[in-house]
């Protein structure tokens, strides 16, 4: 610190408005608080009001208020404040049925949103039932084409074996040397 640039730092007498006084060190010999850690709220735990300059006087001056008129206006503002309280009241209400609304316009979207899922996958399904039918019915009738295939050619080599038979049986005739020749081929 330097030299003659600060103040002298001395004991002073603090005094407060509930008549506590102790020491500290200050630059000033006295003090006068309004509120010291006796009479503080946060300290004591007890709340006081403290009308500090006559305000509350000030204030019933200002509106000339009379002993008489302090009933009157202490109902208006009892009223004032019960009016205030039943508009927040029904403020709060309409807010708590507006949330209510949106709530259940909210669950109506889920559940019309679940259903169209059920419906989708119902129907995917369906159509994947469908193509299994198909496909079973295809199978069943390629099977029976294969089935009928297979008859035909036990028929036909039943047949050729017939005429094979009957070939050895009959000789066929010889065949001439005079064929004749389509019209196209000359």
């Amino acid at each position: 610190m330097k030299a003659e640039i600060h103040p002298d730092y001395i004991v002073c007498a603090v005094t407060c408005g509930c008549g506590n006084s102790f020491t500290t060190r200050a630059t000033v010999k006295t003090l006068a608080v309004e509120i010291c850690s006796s009479c503080h709220p946060f300290y004591t735990g007890k709340q006081k009001f403290v009308d500090a300059a006559g305000r509350v006087e000030k204030f019933q001056k200002r509106f000339a208020w009379k002993d008489d008129s302090i009933d009157a206006v202490l109902s208006v503002a009892v009223s004032t404040r019960d009016e205030q309280k039943r508009q927040n009241q029904d403020e709060e209400a309409r807010k708590q049925q507006k949330r209510v609304e949106k709530k259940k316009k909210t669950e109506e979207r889920r559940l019309k949103i679940l259903e169209d899922k059920k419906l989708k996958y119902a129907e995917a399904d369906a159509a994947k039932k469908a193509e299994q039918e198909a496909a079973a019915a295809a199978e069943a009738e390629a099977e029976k084409a294969e089935k009928a295939k297979t008859e035909m050619l036990k028929a036909e080599l039943a047949m050729a074996k017939a005429s094979a038979e009957a070939a050895k049986a009959d000789p066929p005739a010889a065949e001439s040397p005079t064929e004749e020749k389509p019209a196209g081929d000359a």
